[in-house]
């Protein structure tokens, strides 16, 4: 069989396997509306199926896929078998990995019973991956891996030492068990009745942890031979994390009893139209179209660089936010536009 028709073949299993999924997924939507419909055991069955979905849009359809493919496929092309083996090993051992750490949060979450006590394992594991951060880049890089595998660890891809614009699981992943350890506290019967007051805690417990970052930071002792601030410093996360329970006061303020009363807010904007910012925001930051030379300017055209590209993303949230579903309507306005712009126009005059 040629290589072509190995294709051709391999494609239409494909589709034919993805077609097969989305009849299966249909039968059991029905059967579950039918025997469930909107009792809280589907609400929570559908909350859950987020997980499972999520990971197979990351790394089934996503970046992962679209490493892996392309590396596999030619190193098959090229006749090593042995290598595209230990490729393909290497990658359902990372997925294996991934797969077992969320599995034991689950059952970390599940035996603590109470929301307090996975509120603090959650906090644990983030300030675990912070602190284990710096050797991950450094003394601890996992070498063995491929360059596409490891790059999900430490962001190291072709450059040979760690990129901190990749955006790796370490330090990044810290950030959502942060995340989760607030969801569990906002979300515990004490909260919802004291909103007020926990929100006040956040911010009182972000400024201790910002100003705790900065006595690590002053202090003479170091945990680590190789200690970048900016990138992988358990001290730099603290100042973060400081900062992010900070802002979260100041916009809760803002939306209780700011202009948020009034329907403006910044936050909400952004939230709702985020993966269109993250992607744009890329772009002129990362990209090509970057605004500013990188690597070439100091804190004040920093900071005014950063108030523009804040106040951009603002101002496109809000106008995808406040255009969301009127798509017919926006048509419709700018066809008007058109039309009375037609109509306005001079006519040539006739001759003869």
């Amino acid at each position: 069989m040629t290589p072509g028709k190995r294709s051709r073949g391999g494609a239409s299993l494909v589709a034919a396997g993805i077609f097969l999924s989305r009849i299966a997924g249909l039968i059991r939507v029905s059967v579950f509306a039918r025997y469930f419909g909107e009792s809280a055991a589907a609400d929570a069955f559908n909350a859950a199926l987020r997980i499972p979905n999520f990971l197979q849009n990351l790394f089934g359809e996503g970046v992962l896929s679209a490493s892996f493919i392309p590396v596999y496929a030619n190193l098959v092309a090229r006749e090593k078998p042995d290598e595209a083996g230990r490729v393909a090993g290497a990658v359902f051992a990372i997925l294996a990995l991934i797969t077992s750490v969320i599995v034991l949060i689950g059952v970390l979450c599940w035996f603590t019973q109470s929301r307090a006590a996975s509120a603090l394992a959650a906090a644990g594991v983030a300030l675990g991956i912070s602190l284990i951060t710096p050797l991950v880049w450094t003394t601890w890089r996992p070498h063995w891996l491929p360059w596409f595998l490891e790059s999900y660890v430490d962001g190291v891809h072709t450059h040979g030492t760690p990129q901190a614009w990749l955006f790796p699981l370490f330090p990044w992943s810290a950030f959502a068990f942060v995340g989760l350890a607030a969801g569990f506290i906002l979300t515990s019967d004490w909260a919802v009745k004291n909103t007020v007051r926990t929100i006040g805690l956040f911010v009182g417990t972000g400024i201790g942890l910002f100003l705790l970052s900065w006595g690590f930071d002053s202090s003479p002792l170091k945990l680590y031979a190789a200690d970048d601030y900016w990138h992988t410093s358990p001290n730099f996360f603290l100042a973060r994390v400081g900062t992010v329970l900070v802002l979260y006061g100041i916009g809760y303020a803002w939306c209780r009893w700011g202009l948020g009363q009034a329907g403006f807010s910044p936050l909400i904007d952004l939230g709702q139209a985020s993966l269109l910012v993250y992607w744009v925001h890329n772009e002129f930051v990362y990209g090509r179209l970057s605004i500013l030379t990188r690597g070439a300017q100091g804190i004040p055209m920093a900071t005014f660089g950063l108030l523009i590209i804040v106040a951009a993303m603002v101002l496109l949230a809000m106008a995808r936010t406040r255009s969301k579903g009127r798509g017919a309507e926006i048509l419709a306005w700018l066809r008007g536009i058109r039309s009375g712009a037609v109509r306005g126009a001079p006519r040539p005059e006739a001759e003869g």
